[in-house]
């Protein structure tokens, strides 16, 4: 009898093999500002980023439709034995590194390679105790998923497989002749959406439902924040609505942009209304139009701009700051309202938890990770938590076979050696790594060490087969290598090699100019 508790697909079912897509998805440019509210948005949007590279592999993979490429399985052993327990759930070995390699290989990630595997591994780990211990407690609160709500998700799934396929081509007609009736033998969308809702799996809408459970019960507890007392809440623990009125100093002296600030906050005390003002006077054009409204804004939420925050915090409900100077010029504050924080309540409910659980990690691998970045109280204890750590990984070795996991734990250690001054060794653990799987960061790494040591045809051939190896001109990490290769070899003396990193360089500007910036989820990256 299978066990019921045991968290992954049912092994014994086999999934369809996918076709592959090759064509390159075109890149859209988003706009940027300094402003606040800007910040916000991309702050938001890295929160949400994990979650949608999920969301999108989940849908590829479930429906087994083969629209898209989807990572190979690999069958090399990367450690023995389950993951870890939570509660009676157990976190298998195999659908857990299915998670990992989408992780790393998919082009919408951030992290990627052998030197990001194991922080990639911590935090799935992270992630999935979290959906487990969140489930279960959905579960016990009865929530339910309505018809409503669960077929809006297929239809919003099956609609960004569609846009997806609609990216690699140039014109809606090349899309409707190429693929709706050519590959997919479908006359139009409309057709096209019945076909892909007829393949959904039902392991994926159990998943979905899972996920709508868990996002029903984060409402109610998000919820039940409005009805806490604030009187015994701590700064962190609340939100601020806030609006701001900014005069620049940019294009002016600071004094007059003072006694310009001065003036309009002379008018509000004569009691002309905030919005008006900001309306007309404010110098933030992000958030003009709206009366300066910077939305719900917790401490911590304020970027670059404590001197904003304290003013916020100085501040009480209805009232309107003094003038707050920052980098940027003058601002004036006026905090709406306040409120015990939402996200906090459902984040101290989570950690709660977690609290009551019973968390076993039995992963070597993990467990080592923990114990390098354990909390401690001196140099001292980091310096033992390192040793620590040096050892478990070394254990680890001993059951894990794939190249791309025994890359990330060696690379590890020589980081871990590099840290405290054990450059020979962190050169070794550095060319296993590269032994195992190489890469162009383990091979910067394995230079560094050699150049350190004084090795300085070994640091040159480690650098060139890091430069070599850094062959992907769409790559902000590959621009990044070949950045650090120039400095390096003109350091060196090695004004050829140096050339030759200045022409990729080049090149990669160009290429990058006529794209309209380096693209990755959510808009373009222009490099400096």
């Amino acid at each position: 009898m299978a066990n019921s508790n045991r968290v992954g697909p049912n092994p014994k079912k086999k999934s369809a093999e996918p076709t592959t897509v090759s064509k390159k998805r075109e890149r859209r440019p988003v706009s940027a500002t300094s402003s606040i509210t800007s910040l916000t948005v991309l702050r938001n949007r890295l929160q949400n980023l994990t979650r949608w590279i999920f969301i999108g592999l989940g849908v590829v993979l479930v429906l087994g439709f083969g629209l898209v490429s989807v990572p190979n399985m690999r069958t090399e052993t990367h450690g023995s034995g389950d993951v870890a327990k939570v509660n009676k759930k157990v976190i298998e070995r195999e659908p857990f590194e299915a998670m990992v390699r989408q992780m790393l290989e998919s082009p919408y990630s951030f992290m990627s390679g052998p030197t990001q595997e194991l922080a990639v591994r911590n935090m799935l780990l992270d992630q999935e105790v979290d959906r487990i211990l969140k489930l279960d407690a959905a579960r016990r609160e009865r929530n339910k998923v309505g018809r409503q709500q669960l077929a809006e998700r297929i239809d919003q799934a099956v609609e960004s497989i569609i846009q997806q396929q609609k990216s690699y081509y140039k014109t809606d007609e090349a899309f409707k002749e190429k693929y709706l009736k050519k590959r997919m033998k479908v006359k139009d969308e409309a057709e096209l959406r019945k076909k892909i809702r007829k393949e959904v799996s039902p392991d994926w809408v159990k998943a979905t439902r899972e996920q709508i459970l868990i996002e029903n019960l984060e409402r109610k507890i998000r919820n039940q924040a409005s009805s806490l007392p604030l009187d015994k809440a701590k700064p962190e623990e609340m939100e601020f609505r806030v609006r701001h009125i900014l005069v620049k100093t940019e294009n002016r002296s600071d004094a007059k942009a003072k006694q310009a600030a001065q003036a309009i906050l002379d008018q509000l005390k004569a009691g002309v209304d905030f919005v008006k003002l900001a309306k007309e006077k404010s110098e933030d054009e992000a958030t003009k139009a709206r009366g300066g409204d910077l939305d719900w804004l917790a401490k911590g939420g304020f970027y670059q701009y404590p001197e904003l925050e304290q003013a916020v915090l100085e501040t009480k409900p209805g009232q309107v700051s003094g003038l707050v100077k920052t980098s940027t010029g003058y601002h004036i504050v006026k905090v709406e309202d306040r409120r015990y924080s939402p996200s906090k309540h459902w984040d101290n409910y989570v950690e709660n938890l977690k609290k009551a659980a019973k968390i076993v990690i039995e992963d070597p691998v993990l467990l080592a990770y923990r114990q390098m970045t354990a909390e401690a109280k001196d140099d001292a204890e980091q310096k033992k938590n390192r040793e620590k750590a040096i050892a478990m990984f070394e254990k680890a070795l001993e059951k894990v076979y794939a190249p791309d996991t025994r890359a990330a734990i060696y690379y590890t250690v020589g980081m871990l050696y590099s840290q405290d001054e054990k450059t020979a060794k962190a050169a070794e653990a550095f060319g296993q790594a590269s032994q195992a799987r190489p890469s162009p960061e383990i091979s910067m790494a394995l230079g560094d060490a050699q150049k350190k040591l004084k090795k300085t045809e070994a640091a040159l051939e480690s650098y060139k087969l890091a430069s070599d190896m850094a062959s992907d001109t769409t790559s902000q990490q590959h621009y990044f290598t070949h950045m650090m290769l120039q400095s390096t070899f003109t350091e060196m003396g090695q004004k050829e090699l140096a050339a030759k990193e200045k022409a990729w360089i080049d090149e990669f500007m160009k290429q990058q100019q006529s794209s309209g910036g380096f693209g990755f989820p959510g808009g373009t990256f222009t490099v400096p």
